[in-house]
């Protein structure tokens, strides 16, 4: 015979158990975002709503991403005292939502930063790579040991990098370099005539989806709102000869999220949830 209590307790793991079940196998169907606006024009609006020029900020981050329906740019800006965070509708350019943090900066950060840009260029010039031979997979200015630095992360077709770049002078902080495999297609068409072999080879490599799309593609898996993410993050690795995004994020409830995306086709490969 059952208590009250042990009814109770029950009755609460029950809901619980279906609620994941429900989870683990719903996957979203709200459509790609769809924009009139560039991110450029997104972080324009953003900069002329605050009442600033865009000589006067540094951007740190530019996201699209849909919520709600509607289609939405993130923008997040930098200066000497204030840190701004906008949500822009990414058709007509309305301000959807405004965040103002005050930034307290020791006497090292009253120095003007490098744009997103400036930075990316010192961490090429490093690799020997120009600009046209990456893609730029996330950016963001960030503070190690007490000093601004863009986190910055690129891949050409067969190397991966992940630099910290000084926001002030530069100088490369902290790299990691990694060798990967792109994926390729190939088709052989053999034919032998009088002893005679022609063979036909081609070969295409994959196009891989940016960052910023496979952390959407995780958040509309898991129902959960740009607005509610605390913090997140993309990762292009390698596994089983397969390139994935590792995408990570955490929410306001205190769940933390692990996803592997499908590098090329931006399909869920896996994903898991942790209190």
């Amino acid at each position: 015979m059952l208590t009250t209590k042990k009814r109770g307790a029950l009755l609460l793991a029950l809901t619980l158990t279906a609620t994941l079940i429900l989870s683990l196998f719903t996957v979203s169907s709200a459509a790609r975002p769809v924009t009139n606006l560039t991110a450029e024009q997104a972080a324009t609006a953003a900069i002329t709503d605050a009442g600033l020029t865009e000589d006067k900020v540094t951007i740190a981050d530019i996201a699209l991403y849909d919520a709600q329906g509607v289609s939405r740019y993130g923008v997040v800006f930098l200066t000497d005292t204030t840190r701004y965070k906008y949500e822009i509708d990414a058709n007509t350019g309305a301000v959807l939502a405004q965040y103002t943090q005050a930034i307290s900066y020791s006497s090292t950060d009253t120095v003007t930063y490098l744009t997103m840009e400036q930075a990316l260029s010192y961490a090429l010039t490093d690799t020997g790579l120009t600009r046209d031979q990456v893609t730029v997979t996330d950016v963001s200015l960030d503070r190690e040991n007490g000093v601004r630095v863009y986190d910055l992360e690129f891949a050409s077709d067969t190397t991966k990098y992940d630099y910290e770049i000084n926001a002030v002078s530069g100088a490369v902080v902290k790299k990691e370099v990694k060798t990967m495999q792109t994926t390729k297609t190939t088709t052989s068409n053999n034919t032998t005539n009088n002893n005679t072999t022609n063979n036909n080879t081609t070969s295409t490599s994959s196009t891989l989806i940016t960052a910023d799309s496979a952390k959407e593609i995780a958040m509309n898996h898991a129902g959960v709102a740009a607005s509610s993410v605390t913090k997140i993050k993309a990762e292009l690795d390698r596994d089983d000869g397969m390139t994935i995004y590792e995408v990570e994020f955490k929410v306001s409830n205190g769940l933390k999220y692990e996803y592997e995306i499908n590098a090329a086709n931006g399909n869920v490969i896996s994903f898991e949830i942790d209190d």
